[in-house]
């Protein structure tokens, strides 16, 4: 895993509303080094359908797609995405404020890898939902569908995927209200998607 990083600077603020149909998030480009062949600036476009918003990038190296669920009365969306061109690494920072609570992630997609989806929830009253996943070169799509407790807590892991989409490894850390999580995951080899469905003891029960 290497490192190939672009600075982008946010030039609007997105204020999705409930109802809201579309908007549009222009990036620019900010660092001193840029090729020809890169684009300087790129926009982003939302579109929202209730509680669910729905994002799509295009830099030149494929598509990026996410699906987070927010909660019922979401509040202002704010992320800084770092995107590298032709497929290269992919980060992005984003930060996504409900009703009081916060979501954090720091995806790194691997060199010439698939498309990275997920379908997070947030805490419906707060609590933070942060974890850090590696893709390994040349796999396939990964995918997974997390839980949060509904109240409070913090949930993190990092999982690591085996060279060449094999088996995944990770070390889970689950404090809803001071319980651990357990699941069960389904992994398929050889770049296939992984799916689990996570089971949370929601106070102060400890999981093997």
């Amino acid at each position: 895993m290497f490192s190939c990083n672009f600075s982008y600077m946010l030039k609007n603020n997105i204020h999705m509303r409930p109802g809201q149909q579309e908007a549009e998030l222009l990036l620019e480009r900010t660092d001193e080094h840029w090729k020809s062949n890169v684009p300087l600036k790129f926009k982003m476009k939302i579109t929202q359908s209730g509680s669910t918003s729905v994002f799509s990038l295009a830099p030149r190296g494929g598509t990026q797609r996410w699906h987070p669920q927010l909660a019922p009365t979401a509040g202002t969306q704010r992320w800084h995405p770092e995107l590298a061109p032709r497929g290269g690494i992919h980060s992005w920072h984003p930060e996504v404020a409900s009703t009081a609570g916060t979501q954090r992630w720091h995806p790194q997609l691997a060199p010439r890898a698939g498309t990275q989806r997920w379908h997070p929830q947030l805490a419906p009253r707060g609590g933070i939902h942060s974890w850090h996943p590696e893709l390994a070169p040349r796999g396939g799509t990964h995918s997974w569908h997390p839980e949060v407790a509904p109240t409070a807590g913090t949930q993190r892991w990092h999982p690591q995927l085996a060279p060449r989409g094999g088996t995944q490894r990770w070390n889970p850390e689950v404090a809803p209200r001071g319980g651990t999580q357990r699941w069960n995951p389904e992994v398929a080899p050889r770049g296939g998607t992984q799916r689990w469905n996570p089971e949370v003891e929601p106070r102060g029960a400890l999981q093997g």
